[in-house]
């Protein structure tokens, strides 16, 4: 993934929304699941997948923007939560959506985030 970026959000979320739900009791390769009609797997139920956008629950009171501010690959400074995406292993099969969309803390290192490559 060297020299790439994440997705941002809406780019995760065009993709995913042709995505197949992969249920585990826990992570799984990305190799042994099924693949969408993109050739993509593991968006909904592997791992949470961190996206490009920096998560800011106030952003759109103070912005005509209708995106998100995006974090360029690292987090800015000041920069607490990052956006993450479609749910996890961690989660029971009815929470895995597309839309499925929370927050992390942009330096965390848990068993259930992730992306893609």
């Amino acid at each position: 993934w060297v020299g790439k970026r994440l997705p941002t959000e809406a780019e995760w979320e065009y993709v995913a929304r042709s995505g197949l739900i992969s249920s585990s009791e826990s992570a799984m390769s990305v190799e042994s699941l099924s693949k969408n009609s993109f050739g993509i797997a593991g968006l909904l139920g592997n791992v949470w997948e961190w996206c490009l956008d920096i998560y800011d629950p106030k952003f759109h009171l103070n912005s005509d923007n209708p995106h998100n501010p995006r974090s360029f690959g690292t987090p800015q400074v000041g920069t607490k939560y990052a956006v993450i995406r479609g749910g996890s292993w961690y989660q029971s099969n009815n929470q895995l959506r597309s839309e499925n969309r929370n927050f992390a803390n942009a330096k965390a290192s848990l068993s259930h985030l992730g992306f893609g490559v």
